[in-house]
């Protein structure tokens, strides 16, 4: 259940908590909602990217706060769909394994200032890893902060912490939980089990660093325990709950004689 809405705006009346039952099919839960508010608003970046439009749910607070936001999806309908709704938004369709590359080169060659980039586009290590080192390409002239969404899923979870980030000298900072993800429970359905949400935040600053980039996992002991009750794990071995099935499977029918 989501209280919050696009504008992060608390329910006052019973017919506005009912409605908060509908989905509205914007993949953030509300601390996530907040944060991004809290983050774009206090930094209100003159250029931003985000990878991955889906419903345009972050995108709605990213053209809010953002002067000029270029976002990028491999569905061509989302230009279609959203496009007049936002004004200061440039859509750009493709993969972004090829896209953000081009993109990033340009606003590095007309000088925008780029300060935020939003990265929540395929969610696996290979796309993950590959977004954050084709990013990792650029350089800060201001301070740029860079999210990751659903860092507690166990693929982009890898593709974070395998990224190159030494690469760029500019990066001072990995938190890969800047906000906490959730493991969902039975009434979520098609999703028992699965791990998803949570922001990991990198900042990069123009002034290079002394040293190794500072990682650092806030959540990591509830990753693992969420983990070895997820569906990831399910099939091996030493996983209590897969061996407690087998058992299941193998003696249940003598103990019930």
């Amino acid at each position: 259940m989501y209280f919050l809405n696009r504008n992060i705006k608390l329910p006052s009346s019973a017919a506005e908590i009912k409605s908060r039952f509908e989905d509205d099919e914007w993949q953030m839960n509300d601390s996530e909602r907040s944060a991004l508010t809290a983050i774009l608003s206090e930094l209100q970046p003159v250029c931003a990217i985000e990878i991955g439009t889906y419903k345009a749910g972050s995108l709605g607070i990213m053209s809010k706060f953002c002067k000029k936001v270029y976002t990028l999806d491999i569905d061509p309908t989302c230009r279609d769909v959203y496009g007049k709704s936002y004004p200061n938004v440039q859509f750009i369709v493709g993969n972004s394994e090829k896209t953000l590359p081009r993109l990033l080169e340009k606003i590095e060659r007309t000088g925008e200032q780029l300060g935020f980039v939003l990265i929540d586009g395929m969610h696996t290590e290979k796309g993950v890893r590959c977004d954050i080192e084709n990013v990792l390409q650029y350089t800060p002239t201001r301070p740029l902060y860079i999210i990751i969404h659903d860092s507690f899923h166990p693929k982009c979870r890898k593709g974070i912490l395998r990224a190159n980030w030494d690469s760029n000298p500019h990066v001072h900072v990995v938190e890969v939980d800047f906000t906490a993800g959730t493991i969902f429970p039975k009434d979520v359905s098609g999703y028992h089990r699965h791990m998803y949400n949570g922001f990991a935040l990198a900042v990069l600053l123009p002034e290079t660093r002394e040293g190794d980039v500072f990682i650092h996992q806030n959540e990591s002991l509830i990753f693992k325990i969420a983990y070895w009750c997820s569906i990831y794990p399910y099939k091996r071995l030493r996983n209590p709950f897969y061996l407690i099935s087998q058992l299941k499977q193998k003696f249940g029918s003598i103990l019930k004689n």
